[in-house]
């Protein structure tokens, strides 16, 4: 499941990409911080989509016998193949294994980057900024907004003492609007979906897009505070002639990102077409998350499908002397569903099936909603008899789905 999960998020985090890039050209005219909202969404969408389309996969529907559960409930099993997941588990824990690996240095060095922005905002001096309180440090070499539950402004040291207090202002407005904003939470949120997918190339097209809005949105509010934008342009550029070596903290959104994209926002500002919308639209957003709600059950219903029906019961029918087959369940006992059960969806059990047809594992992959239905789905799938898979004439240890579905009381 986990490697479905992964996969399906290369593929699916294209496809997120992509319409987040139309939707963005879409919303040109409105404010930046509409658009840093649809590239956050977007973000969200790569980590949860995949997710959603694995652990309720809309294509596992197929039913070819039913069995009958007395007067209180019509109940339908029917087994199906996980894609013979166990022929390729020398493959799946590798995956696995080095995906894991990713993600734990990249948390812990997440987690690094949290400690050392805590240190250094308790080790921060209070200065008095055109009759603004924020903090100093000499530590850091570029100005940060730190802190998710008491957000405050940290400036380096020696950066009070070389910009003009005007462009001091300036800089403290874009740090303020980035406490305004939330901003401080949501590159939290960001760097741990990176962390989490350090192998997805679209989690890192959607960051880049991500953070050259929401800076731009901090720009236009800091142009809107403090005057022309003109004068906030020339004071990017000093910022960027003061700082030899520029090191933004992972966890901490700054007004200085690359150099490269430093020139980007001074160009952005020093055009006069350029439209610098304030305001949030939330009808905009509204759209958009409709929008990637309707991408969410397309790709349900259209994703690759990774299992195949297995009949319940009877005679395999093979094309040749040992041509591989599916396991089988050749005796199913009834589930015991109380009457007070109300079942809301199918009970979807992984059970792994051994050679000598027994099954040593078994998980839920899918509740019904209804414990008791659970439960009574559990008991039938652990006492149900099994004809194991074969290949080249010996059986085989295999992945299935055991699926109980519960029709209307009788």
């Amino acid at each position: 499941m986990t490697v479905a999960i992964l996969f399906d998020g290369l593929w699916q985090g294209v496809i997120i990409c992509g319409i987040a890039a139309i939707l963005a050209r879409m919303l040109s005219r409105e404010s930046a911080a509409t658009r840093c909202a649809v590239w956050f969404s977007a973000l969200l969408a790569v980590a949860v989509i995949p997710v959603v389309t694995v652990m309720w996969p809309v294509h596992l529907h197929a039913l070819d016998s039913s069995v009958s559960a007395g007067a209180s409930s019509r109940v339908r099993i029917t087994l199906i193949a996980l894609s013979n997941a166990a022929d390729r588990s020398w493959v799946v824990w590798p995956v696995v294994a080095v995906w894991l690996c990713g993600a734990v240095v990249s948390m812990l060095r997440l987690a690094l980057s949290a400690i050392r922005i805590e240190r250094i905002r308790r080790t921060a001096l209070p200065v008095i900024v055109n009759d603004a309180a924020i903090l100093s440090s000499p530590v850091i070499t570029t100005p940060i907004a730190a802190g998710v539950i008491s957000p405050v402004v940290i400036l380096p040291h020696d950066l009070v003492d070389k910009l003009a207090p005007d462009d001091v202002k300036r800089v403290v407005a874009h740090e303020r609007a980035h406490i305004a904003r939330n901003d401080v939470l949501a590159n939290y949120v960001q760097r741990i979906v990176e962390a989490a997918l350090w192998f997805n190339p679209s989690v890192y097209a959607i960051g880049h897009q991500l953070v050259k809005e929401r800076e731009a949105a901090c720009d236009d509010a800091a142009v809107d505070a403090t005057g022309e934008s003109h004068e906030y342009a020339v004071c990017l550029a000093t910022i960027a002639q003061s700082i030899v070596h520029p090191q933004t903290p992972l966890t901490s959104p700054s007004v200085f990102g690359s150099r490269r994209a430093l020139v980007t926002r001074i160009e952005r500002l020093l055009a006069d077409s350029i439209q610098r919308k304030i305001t949030f639209n939330p009808y905009a957003l509204s759209a958009v998350m409709a929008v990637f709600v309707a991408i969410t059950l397309a790709l349900e219903a259209f994703s690759p499908a990774f299992a195949a029906p297995v009949g319940v019961g009877g005679p395999a029918t093979v094309a040749a002397a040992c041509a591989p087959t599916e396991a089988e369940v050749t005796n199913a006992p009834i589930p015991r569903v109380p009457h007070n059960a109300r079942p809301k969806r199918p009970t979807l059990l992984k059970v792994t099936i051994s050679p000598d047809g027994k099954i040593p594992r078994i998980e839920m992959a899918q509740s019904s909603g209804d414990w008791k239905a659970d439960s009574a789905a559990t008991s039938a799938a652990e006492h149900s008899t099994y004809k194991p898979a074969t290949r080249n004439c010996k059986a085989v240890i295999g992945a299935y789905i055991f699926r109980v579905e519960y029709g209307p009381p009788t």
